[in-house]
């Protein structure tokens, strides 16, 4: 059994030898690396078309033109009708709408009145009016020698 272990570790020393000796550069590619490629090995095309050169179609059109005739009609016999609904019929009696007026109304205005002199106003029992007043007063007191 230890003679399987010492060989297994042994292939794998000459093992990782080897690779060791053949190591290869990787070189990481970016997006800007493959549009530079893309845009080396693209080449401008140039395509010319023949564009036909418009001209004029003449279209003629038939237009339903009116004529308006007036033609008499005769009626000959009168045919009753029933009509579900009233119909409007316009009247022609006059109608009074009664139309208010301004009318002008004075009013009476205070004016000023002058008295030339007063006058004296009797009146025969006295009314009595309670009314508190307020009073302060101020007593000195006298100092005694």
């Amino acid at each position: 059994m230890k003679d399987f272990i010492i060989l297994s570790v042994l292939v794998a020393v000459v093992a990782g030898a080897a690779i060791d000796s053949q190591e290869k550069t990787v070189e990481k590619r970016d997006l800007f690396d493959e549009l530079e490629d893309y845009a080396q090995e693209s080449k401008p095309v140039t395509i010319t078309k023949k564009v036909p050169v418009p001209y004029p179609v003449k279209v003629e059109k038939k237009v339903p033109v009116y004529i308006e005739k007036k033609v008499p009609v005769y009626i000959t016999k009168k045919i009753p009708v029933p009509v579900d609904r009233p119909v409007p019929v316009p009247v022609k009696v006059p109608v009074k709408i009664p139309v208010v007026h301004k009318q002008v109304v004075r009013v009476p205005k205070p004016y000023p009145v002058i008295v030339k002199k007063p006058y004296p106003v009797f009146v025969k029992k006295p009314v009595y009016v309670e009314k508190p007043v307020e009073l302060t007063l101020h007593i000195k007191k006298k100092q005694k020698h």
